[in-house]
Parts: structure tokens; sequence; C-alpha cells
């Protein structure tokens, strides 16, 4: 018992040096309960037991589930899912992974999605982007605005310079050849492209 006690003051005394300056190495049980605190920008490893947050993160970000409330640049590992509150550089791979803001890099998972511009490749079930430059292949592809290659049972694309590979291809640039207005999408089964 008392070598339990001792190893808790340690651990203590070693967090309250830590919880205010930015940190190398993040423990979280489930947030709030982790070392050093959620506003910790850290220059490390994350683990997340269950689930933890921290401001910004560039390094390896490893567990159940976290939440990055600015920027990542690393790799995140997650049983359950990623969330980053604005940009990211690297990779994500994990069950669910989200990104409010612009991405650059690479996403294996269920749900793939980025709220803002993003570059690279995404590999899930269901892919989904706001503007996007790259490679998607899931069994449903999305994107709001797409340059690039879907490669899916189902991908749609708004507009954009795309190629479309698939049993369902929908293109959001059709227009009505009769009058100019916007009228009918394209859609098209296995092949579908518009430059």
């Amino acid at each position: 018992m008392k070598k339990l006690l001792t190893a808790l003051m340690i651990f203590a005394a070693g967090a309250s040096l830590q919880a205010n300056t930015d940190g190398y190495v993040m423990l979280s049980v489930f947030h709030p309960g982790q070392i050093p605190i959620a506003t910790t920008s850290l220059d490390g490893v994350r683990f997340n037991v269950i689930y933890g947050e921290c401001q910004n993160i560039n390094g390896l970000d490893l567990g159940f589930a976290g939440r990055v409330r600015e920027r990542m640049n690393g790799l995140q590992l997650a049983a359950g899912a990623n969330f980053i509150g604005t940009d990211a550089n690297g990779a994500q791979f994990a069950c669910v992974n989200y990104i409010e803001g612009d991405y650059a890099g690479f996403q294996l998972g269920l749900w793939n999605a980025i709220g803002g511009d993003g570059a690279g490749c995404q590999f899930g079930i269901w892919n989904d982007v706001s503007k996007y430059a790259g490679f998607q292949l899931g069994l449903v592809n999305w994107a709001q605005e797409f340059k690039g290659f879907q490669l899916g049972l189902v991908n749609y694309a708004q507009k954009g310079d795309f190629f479309q590979l698939g049993l369902v291809n929908v293109n959001g640039n059709a227009y009505n050849q009769d009058n100019g207005e916007r009228e009918v999408k394209y859609i098209l089964p296995f092949v579908n492209w518009n430059w």
C-alpha cells in the first residue's frame, strides 16, 4: 500500500509541474482525468486509454478516442475515433476520422470526413469531404468540390475535375444541353468524368 501511495504522490507532483506548460507525454484515462491538462500542447506522445483531449499535438496519438482542439501534425492511431478542431497534417487510422478544418495526408477508417480543404488519400466505407484533391477509395465517396480519382460503389462530386469508377457515379456539374440550366445531374454506371 505504501508503494502505491508513494507512486501516486510522485505522479501527482510531476503532473503539477507540467500542468500549465507544453509537454512531451500525456496520459489520459478519460478527460478530464488526464495528466497534463487538456490545454497542453504536446511535442511527443499522447496515450488515450478511453478518451483524451489536448490543445495541439506534434507527434504520436494512441488510444481508443482522442480530440485535438486545434492542430495536429503526426500520426493518430485509435480503435474508436480521432477528432481535430482545426487543421492537420499526417495520417489517421480509426473507425471515425473527423477534421473540422484543412487536412493534408492519409485517412483510413470506416467514416472519414474533412470540413475544409484536403489533399491526399482516403480509404473507408464512407469518405466525405468539402474540397479535396487526391484519391478516394470507399463504398461511398462524397465531395462538394473534387479534383482527382474516386473509386467506389457510389461516387458523388458536385464540381471539379475528376474521374469516377464505380457502380453509381454522380456528376453535379451536369447541365441541360438545351437551355444551359442545371436540371439533371449525370448519373452514370461504371465510368464518369468531368474535365
